[in-house]
Parts: structure tokens; sequence; C-alpha cells
């Protein structure tokens, strides 16, 4: 196990066949070129069971910076950022070549792909990919980045991505608050509507949480269950007071999380 632990620029320039990285740390490197605070790989890179934390890039991949195959598996990235795109791994997909036939240029282009699978990232952050970002040459090329049984929390992209741009996702874990509701529909004269939400964090039911309803300018408060999910019913001398055919607002938070759903009123 080594460890690489700096206050300046560590890149690891690697340029022949495929490189291996296994059971390392990364701590508070700083890249002050194109990109890859930690590592930046011109040819194949295979990374293990490494540790990345407090990495950051001057433009792309705040820990990782890949141009070509990238196989990474078991590690974890926390706080690493760029600037710009990817703030834990960048991967380009592509190299553009050439040659000249005849004294015309014939363009090339190669692809490549990464496999990111069992990995942790969180906290990190970036203007788009805010954990992982695939540099695309066309929209399809999205496949060629492939992320799998990975797990993200809390991190961020100002622009757009919060957690994988450019690639696909399977079987990952997204530990973040969310609040499920749908849109309703009530008579008129029904008895009463009974508005509910589900609280999850990732796969995890939240119970026992205070969740606020707002509606028609009136706060309703209910605590989730062991489903994690809360309710509250609005009685029918409110609903006797609506309008059939009119849609109404409803407001549900729990701490600085909400979402807006309506009901719908019919006679």
């Amino acid at each position: 196990e080594m460890e690489f632990v700096f206050n300046a620029t560590l890149t690891i320039d690697l340029s022949y066949g495929t490189n291996y990285v296994s059971k390392c740390i990364f701590n508070n490197n700083i890249a002050k070129g194109r990109g890859g605070g930690a590592i930046y790989g011109f040819t194949h890179l295979n990374i293990n069971s490494c540790t990345f934390k407090s990495n950051q890039a001057n433009e792309h991949g705040g820990a990782v910076f890949a141009n070509k195959n990238l196989v990474l598996k078991n590690s974890k990235f926390t706080s690493n950022k760029a600037p710009k795109n990817g703030g834990a791994v960048y991967f380009r997909c592509h190299e553009q070549s050439g040659s000249y036939v005849n004294k015309t240029w014939i363009p090339k282009m190669k692809y490549y792909s990464a496999n990111i699978t069992n990995c942790a990232f969180s906290k990190n952050t970036a203007k788009k990919g805010g954990a992982i970002y695939g540099f695309l040459n066309v929209a399809s090329d999205k496949k060629r980045l492939k992320v799998n049984k990975c797990n993200f929390t809390a991190n961020k992209a100002s622009s757009s991505g919060r957690d994988v741009l450019g690639g696909t996702c399977s079987n990952c874990i997204y530990n973040y608050i969310k609040l499920t509701s749908k849109n309703r529909t009530v008579k008129k004269s029904a008895k009463k509507l009974t508005l509910t939400v589900k609280l999850t964090k990732g796969k995890a039911l939240l119970k026992n949480k205070k969740i606020k309803f707002r509606f028609r300018g009136k706060n309703y408060y209910a605590k989730t269950n062991s489903k994690g999910i809360a309710k509250v019913i609005i009685k029918k001398s409110v609903l006797k007071k609506l309008k059939a055919g009119k849609k109404y607002a409803v407001k549900i938070s729990y701490s600085k999380y909400s979402i807006k759903r309506t009901v719908k009123v019919t006679k």
C-alpha cells in the first residue's frame, strides 16, 4: 500500500501499455495543468482498491483523468473537485487521428471504454458531472462509459449531472433525500382528501420524520411511519370551498427539501 500526500502538483503521467494502480491512497494533490489531480493517464488504466480524497484539478478530473481504456473498481472518492468537468473522474472515450492519402487528410476515430464498478463517490464537485464525466463525440457514445454497483452521496454539479454525466448507470445506490408523492384528483363532494408522501434516503426508509403539507394557505403536519410514509387528511369543510375543474397546489416539505404537487377538483 502506498500513500501520496502532497500540497503541490502530483500527476502520474502513464504512457505505455496498461498501467495498474492498486491499494494506494491519494490525498490533497493538485494538478495545475489540464486535469487529473492525482492520476493523469495517457494510456490504459486499471485502478483497484484505492482511496482519493481532497484532490483537485485545474480543469477536468479532480482525481483521475483517463484518455484511454479505464477499469476502476473497489475505490473511494471523497471531496475531490474540478472547476469544469468530472469532480472525481474524467473519461475521454475517443482519440482522433488520421493520415494523408494523395495529399488529402483522412480522419480516423479510435474509441475506448470505461468500466467503473463497486466504487463510492461522496462530496465531489464540478460544473458538470459532480462525480464522473464522460466526454462524448456523439450522444450514443455514452454507452462507452459504464457505471455499475456504485454508491453516490452528496456530490454536486453546478450545471448538470449531479453524479454521472455522459455514461450509463446500473444497480447504483443514490444516497439522497427524496420526497415521493403523486398528483391527486378529488370530487368536490368527497368526505375527505388524503395526501401522502414517501420519504427515503437512497434505499433507506426514513421513519419518525416531521413532514409539512401546505394546502390552500394552511399547514398540515404528520410524521413518517415505519415505511417512510406520512399522511394528512383534508376535511370535507375545506373541499366544499374548492371550485370544480380547478387545480390547487400542494407543497410538501422536509427540512430543506420540498416538492410541489397538484389536487384537481371534479364535480
